[in-house]
C-alpha cells in the first residue's frame, strides 16, 4: 500500500469503498432536500419519495429547467447550506419556507443564480424559515 491510497482487488471493491466514504460524509454533513414543485413533477436525484422535510416553492419561484435544482442541508459549521437555481417569481417575495430544525437563529444573506446564470438575485434567510428573495445587486 501506498502513503494516501486504498489498494482495491477490483472495481466492484473500489466502488464499494467509494460509496462507503460517500456515506459516511453525508452522514456528516446531512444529505440535501429538495423544494418541491406545486404539484410535484418528476422527483429530483437523491429526493425520497414521502419525504416531510421537503418544503414546496411559493409565489410562483420555481426550478430552472435543465440546471441545478434548488435544495438544502445542514452544513458541519451548523449552518444551512442552499444551493440551485430559481426563476419566476416576483421581488421581493418568499421562495419557500426552511422546515423547522434547518432555520438559522438569527436573519443571514443567501445569493441565488437565475435562469442562465447571468443574474445573481440577492435575498435572506429569517429565523422563522422564510428564504426571500430581495433584489439583484446593481
Amino acid at each position: 500500500m501506498t502513503a494516501g491510497r486504498v489498494d482495491q482487488p477490483n472495481l466492484g471493491g473500489a466502488l464499494r469503498n467509494h460509496e462507503t466514504r460517500i456515506g459516511a460524509l453525508e452522514a456528516q454533513v446531512g444529505r440535501w432536500i429538495y423544494v418541491l414543485p406545486i404539484p410535484p413533477a418528476t422527483p429530483p436525484l437523491g429526493w425520497a419519495s414521502g419525504d416531510t422535510l421537503a418544503p414546496s416553492f411559493q409565489n410562483s419561484w420555481g426550478n430552472v429547467a435543465g440546471q441545478q435544482p434548488v435544495s438544502f442541508r445542514v452544513h458541519p459549521a451548523t449552518r444551512v447550506a442552499i444551493r440551485g437555481s430559481i426563476t419566476g417569481g416576483s421581488i421581493p417575495s418568499v421562495v419557500f419556507t426552511l422546515p423547522v430544525g434547518f432555520r438559522p437563529p438569527a436573519p443571514a444573506a443567501v445569493l441565488f443564480p437565475s435562469s442562465g446564470g447571468t443574474h445573481i438575485y440577492t435575498g435572506r434567510v429569517d429565523p422563522n424559515g422564510d428564504v426571500w428573495i430581495l433584489g439583484m445587486p446593481a
